[in-house]
């Protein structure tokens, strides 16, 4: 033991617990310069690992290349997220007995970790295949599974540590273990170390990391308990068949993001509409893959951005079995399109969530599960499916969005209740009357009344011409009263179609009772920080307020220019 040219990091996993066991904890601060607490953790770690006495070794024939070129895109989030995915699948393909728990921890100091379930176990037979390339047990296309790739533990294992235990145990007497040891590859044949320990718990799955290939800091460890709490809020609110659905990280437990708040205003409440389909020959792989749908969809209470009550952005969000895909998902599902316009003022009240449910063969996801893919077959086929719904909600979004009063006295109401199940079909969706949204409150008039010297309720407030007199000959009921003044835009037929599209305007009616609240009650839209900021500069003014005056004028001067008949 020379510590002048040898430092505790540089020692391999064996020569360190070696080392462990044959000096006591001065000698060993005193000699590689560290706290005695660091060797009694470490002693204490190592020993909770159960013996390996009667390990037989054995040859694996997949290429180690493969896991070696994989591991390098896999973030340490996206690790534990493979990990996570692997126990769920496993204790839903074991019948949930039980409430699942799964144990996340990570010792910062000792460089080491370890990640735990109790999802049913694995025995002799199947727990080596946690680290080949290939192997995998989700081969039945009528579960609801996560993973199916072959990959993702593996990846997530070897990119988190150099050096892997696992310890499963499915009866009571012993537990199965298989290990990849420190430098594994190194050695250019496939080699586990395999046998039986003693008892961990049945139903309890172990995994030891020796050596944490880049230790996760503290902000890490915060990062990693709120990322699981977005991206597993579905199966951590619910319940299973009754059973539940609990992850702890670092000892404390993971809470779920908030629901998305909708608007409960009347007709508009969110409803959830589901249906199913069978792919046949999905993507040429030979199998038919049967998933369901669920669409919640509905208002936002606010226009999306920072504050109080406020979602981030509109969209859809994308759930696979549970598990976060994407969020505010937007071209995706046919916004941007006519009826639809991502720019609008209406459309960006629309917001939902997707749940897809079914093997993950038929998900259109990557490999990784972070990305949703929009050319993939299944997610053709429902931005078909599920276009129209949304273009309903836009629809009477739109009509709040120029109704002021009611956006601030009604949509702001927030929905307390459950969504409304409202079973469709996908090759027909059309909804009953009774399940569509709606905008039931009184319309305001686009067109004034024009005043007629029988209205006796008629008074006139201001001369109808600037040039007229007013000091007063006459009383004001003798006054002739204001005409009313009418402005006629001419449009062809493309443009009126663009113009539709980008104000999510249904009809010629509708589009002109967004342009005459725009024209009169103004409009009014979020900026963030940076767009605030590029706006100044482009308008070259200083302030808000003349910010505002600024694209008034801008506005102003386009109507002009694009008005070829006016009167």
């Amino acid at each position: 033991m020379d510590s002048e040219t040898t430092t505790w990091e540089s020692l391999t996993t064996s020569e360190q617990r070696a080392i462990l066991n044959e000096h006591d904890f001065p000698t060993l601060a005193k000699t590689y310069n560290k706290d005695i607490s660091f060797f009694l953790g470490l002693r204490t770690f190592f020993a909770n690992i159960q013996p390996s006495a009667g390990a037989e070794a054995k040859d694996h024939a997949p290429p180690k290349a493969l896991v070696l070129n994989a591991r390098r895109d896999l973030s340490f989030f996206e690790a534990n997220y493979e990990l996570i995915d692997n126990s769920i699948d496993e204790w839903r393909r074991g019948g949930k007995i039980a409430d699942l728990k799964i144990k996340i921890n990570y010792d910062i100091t000792l460089g080491v970790g370890e990640f735990e379930d109790n999802a049913g176990g694995m025995d002799d037979e199947t727990v080596y295949k946690v680290f080949i390339p290939g192997e995998s047990t989700n081969d039945d296309l009528s579960k609801p599974m996560i993973g199916s790739f072959g990959m993702g533990a593996k990846k997530a294992i070897f990119r988190l540590s150099d050096g892997v235990r696992v310890v499963s145990c499915k009866s009571a007497d012993f537990s199965s273990f298989s290990e990849v040891p420190e430098g594994w590859e190194k050695d250019p044949t496939w080699k586990t170390l395999d046998g039986r320990t003693d008892a961990i718990g049945v139903g309890l799955t172990r995994f030891y990391f020796l050596r944490l290939i880049l230790p996760p800091n503290l902000d890490d460890i915060s990062v990693l308990r709120a990322r699981i709490g977005e991206i597993y809020a579905p199966i951590l609110r619910g319940n299973e068949g009754g059973k539940k659905v609990q992850i702890s990280v670092n000892k404390s437990p993971v809470v779920a993001v908030p629901q998305i708040v909708y608007s409960g205003a009347d007709g508009v409440e969110p409803r959830t509409y589901i249906f199913q389909n069978t792919f046949k020959n999905l993507v040429n792989s030979g199998q038919d893959v049967e998933l369901k749908f669920e669409l919640t969809v509905g208002l936002l209470t606010h226009q999306p951005g920072e504050g109080t009550n406020r979602e981030k952005d509109f969209g859809i969000d994308v759930y696979a079995n549970g598990r976060l895909i994407q969020k505010y998902l937007k071209d995706e599902f046919g916004f941007g399109t006519t009826g639809l316009g991502k720019n609008t003022v209406g459309s960006r009240f629309v917001r939902g969530e997707l749940h897809i449910s079914g093997h993950s063969l038929g998900i259109p996801w990557d490999t990784h599960k972070r990305e949703y893919f929009k050319d993939h077959e299944v997610s053709i086929w429902l931005r078909t499916v599920i276009r129209p719904f949304l273009v309903q909600y836009g629809q009477v979004s739109g009509t709040f969005a120029t109704e002021t009063e009611h956006r601030n006295t009604e949509l702001v109401k927030a929905f307390t209740g459950i969504p409304a199940t409202v079973p469709v079909s996908p090759y027909s969706p059309i909804i009953p009357e009774e399940h569509r949204p709606a905008f039931k409150f009184d319309r305001r008039a686009v067109k004034s009344k024009k005043p007629s010297a029988a209205d006796p309720s008629t008074t006139a407030t201001s001369p109808t011409n600037e040039s007229e007199d007013t000091s007063g000959e006459g009383t004001t009921s003798e006054m002739e009263p204001p005409a009313d003044r009418q402005i006629t835009i001419s449009l062809a037929p493309a443009d009126f179609e663009n113009l539709c599209a980008t104000l999510g305007a249904q009809d010629e009616d509708s589009l002109g009772v967004i342009v005459y609240d725009c024209l009169t009650a103004g409009i009014v839209f979020p900026l963030n920080a940076n767009e605030f900021s590029n706006c100044l500069r482009i308008f070259k003014v200083s302030d808000s307020t003349k910010l505002s005056e600024a694209v008034k004028n801008y506005l102003v001067a386009l109507i002009v220019r694009s008005t070829p008949t006016s009167k």
